[in-house]
């Protein structure tokens, strides 16, 4: 019994370290870091870079929340006795919408955007 519990352990752990070697695979990255940002009256351009700045920064932050949350559910739901199996198993499906949600909708918003832009 307590074998199983270490084997469970030791591939978790395992699983863990892959998701960090291939997360470190340039999947998400910064081009350029734009510290010379100007805010005037012109065109509205300096505000759509500072807005896409920013949004990229939380965006990416959100992913990381959600990912590390279901990671940690995951691992709660594995090593989980049957009844925190069942308890696990309910939390853990609203997790996996919410880091899907997170992940979707501000590429689906982006795709309308720029479906829109090009109308007019």
């Amino acid at each position: 019994m307590k074998c199983k519990k270490i084997i469970k352990f030791i591939n978790i752990v395992l699983i863990i370290l892959l998701l960090f070697i291939f997360a470190n695979n340039s999947i998400i990255y910064a081009k350029s870091i734009n510290t010379d940002i100007t805010i005037d009256s012109g065109d509205g351009k300096q505000f759509e870079g500072l807005g896409n700045s920013i949004l990229s920064v939380v965006y990416v932050i959100g992913v990381f929340v959600a990912v590390g949350a279901l990671m940690i559910k995951g691992i709660k739901f594995m090593l989980g006795s049957a009844e925190e199996k069942s308890e696990e198993k309910k939390v853990l499906i609203y997790y996996l919408i919410g880091a899907i949600m997170v992940i979707a909708i501000p590429k689906v918003v982006e795709l309308i955007y720029k479906f829109a832009d090009g109308l007019f």
